[in-house]
C-alpha cells in the first residue's frame, strides 16, 4: 500500500521516485530508533546506532522497496512504547502500543514471534 501511495504521486513516479523511498525509510528507521530510546529515558542510542551501522545487512534491508523497512520502524516504536506503558499506564499508551503491534505484525510476518515474547 505504501508503495502504491508513493508511485501515485507524479514526480516520484519513476526508479529515482524508488530509491527516495528506501532513503526516506532508511532515515525513518533511524529516527524510529532515537525515539524508541528516548521512550526509555536513555539520552543517546550508542549501541542501537552502532548496531545499526555495522550490519550491512539492516541497511540493505531497510532500504529496499518491501516491508522490512517498515517492520523495523513499527517494532522499534513498539519497544519504546512498551517501556513507556510498564511506567505509566493510560488508554491512549496502550492503544498506542496496539496498533504499533498490529502496524508491525502486518508489515513484517516475522515480527510476530518479537511481539509475542513482549508482556
Amino acid at each position: 500500500i505504501v508503495v502504491r501511495g508513493w508511485m501515485t504521486i507524479a514526480w516520484l513516479n519513476s526508479d529515482a521516485g524508488l530509491r527516495i523511498l528506501g532513503l526516506t525509510i532508511s532515515l525513518l528507521t533511524l529516527a524510529a530508533l532515537w525515539v524508541g530510546v528516548r521512550r526509555m529515558r536513555i539520552a543517546f542510542p550508542l549501541v542501537g546506532l552502532a548496531l545499526l551501522g555495522l550490519d550491512s545487512l539492516i541497511v540493505r534491508w531497510t532500504a529496499a522497496t518491501r516491508g522490512y523497512g517498515l517492520g523495523s520502524i513499527f517494532i522499534l516504536l513498539f519497544c519504546g512504547m512498551v517501556w513507556q506503558l510498564a511506567e505509566s499506564t493510560s488508554w491512549r499508551t496502550f492503544s498506542l502500543v496496539a496498533l504499533l503491534a498490529i502496524l508491525a505484525a502486518q508489515s513484517t510476518y516475522q515480527n510476530a514471534p518479537i511481539l509475542l515474547a513482549m508482556p
